[in-house]
């Protein structure tokens, strides 16, 4: 620990003369429980979850050097998996000739696909927010882009290797036992480093990317030892992945598909298959609305959360007011191909004013068999109300 704050505190050494941007920001973030739960100490049924965050940037013209940092501070007091703090993004970077070089705290986005990001790998995700991963931990990683006339050529390095916080299981949205262990298959729990080499490149319409990873999953196996304790499994694994889309005037083509090599699980492979299509000025008004069909296959037998994909699909729709509010509105369902089992979610996004952002998040469980993977969820409906406030 005292090594990467010694680490961040060199890259940074650099920016003590120069001119920062700071912008700091308020969440307030209230979700609302159903009120019948699966089990009987989960008494919680409302929970407040408040941040806050600061982004500071920084950019010297004399040296090339751009620095951004982004600390973030939660003040939920219901939920022991959300982290206290957590530094998203601190990060120094300088771009060449042909080439750019980051160094530090960040948090990167690969993928294409609306219901799972399935190639996005880099970062750790904080699965008591959403299990679709779209809540992030930082990250600390050497990143290297190369330039070419058709491509990027990335390579990144991530020295340090982050766990996972878990609920407890008097806590919604959780395990039903406590992950009170870790073990590590394939790297010792002292080497924890990970590599990642990715090209991505714009092939007329299409805009296509491939990589291959090399360290350990953050998507971690669990068991049940025989002292009745959650045990959460974290393998070393080699992956290759591929997105592409296709553009065209009224629809998107979309493509997310790994194949992996686990030390614990062995061989498997997945995929998202989907497009978004179209209609422009909806009755005469400005709004846009698109239709969204996403196909999911899954291959990874153990028991992480992968299993939520196993054989599923994805349907919606998402409506964009093309206001200067940045209003959408998105209703969509993972349907379990193999059941009736049905995971309902809507989001609705708008700026109420230039300072303050309102998001409104739902979720609901529908026919949740014992069988399926969604079943520990299966009373854990809420709706979420987030206020942003940019100081």
């Amino acid at each position: 620990m005292f090594r990467k704050w010694w680490l961040l505190l060199c890259v940074f050494a650099p920016c003590v003369y120069g001119q920062w941007q700071i912008t700091p920001a308020v969440e307030l973030g209230a979700r609302q429980y159903n009120s019948d739960s699966a089990r009987a100490q989960q008494t919680h049924n409302f929970a407040w979850d408040p941040r806050l965050w600061l982004e500071l940037d920084y950019r010297s013209r004399a040296s090339g050097i751009q620095a951004h940092i982004k600390p973030v501070v939660t003040v939920a007091a219901t939920n022991s998996a959300l982290p206290e703090w957590d530094l998203q993004e601190a990060y120094l970077q300088k771009t060449f000739y042909n080439w750019q070089l980051s160094a530090g705290m960040n948090t990167v986005f690969w993928g294409v696909a609306e219901s799972r990001h399935l190639v996005d790998i880099v970062n750790q995700r904080i699965p008591a927010r959403n299990f679709e991963g779209e809540e992030k931990l930082g990250e600390l990683l050497v990143q290297v882009d190369y330039f070419t006339e058709n491509g990027t050529l990335s390579l990144l390095s991530m020295p340090w290797f982050r766990s996972r916080d878990y609920s407890q299981p008097d806590e919604r949205f959780s395990l039903p036992v406590a992950i009170s262990q870790e073990r590590f298959v394939g790297l010792s729990e002292h080497t924890r480093e990970s590599l990642a080499l990715r090209y991505a490149t714009v092939l007329d319409d299409w805009d296509v990317g491939a990589y291959f990873f090399h360290g350990l999953d953050k998507n971690p196996a669990f068991e049940i030892t025989e002292q009745g304790q959650g045990q959460a499994i974290y393998s070393a694994l080699q992956q290759w992945g591929l997105d592409a889309q296709y553009t065209s005037e009224r629809w998107l083509g979309k493509l997310e598909a790994v194949h992996r090599n686990h030390d614990y699980g062995g061989n498997s492979w997945a995929y998202t298959l989907g497009g978004e299509y179209y209609f422009y000025g909806v009755a005469g008004s400005s709004k846009d609305l698109s239709l969204l069909l996403e196909l999911h296959r899954d291959t990874d037998a153990e028991a992480r959360e992968n299993q939520i994909y196993r054989n599923s699909s994805f349907v919606g729709s998402r409506l964009a007011w093309n206001d200067t509010d940045a209003t959408t509105l998105l209703l969509g369902a993972l349907i379990d191909n193999g059941g009736d089992s049905i995971a309902i979610k809507g989001e609705f996004e708008t700026r109420i004013h230039s300072q303050l952002s309102l998001d409104i998040e739902a979720r609901m469980f529908v026919d949740q068999q014992p069988q399926q993977p969604l079943y520990l969820y299966r009373d854990d409906d809420f709706i979420e109300v987030r206020l942003t406030y940019y100081l």
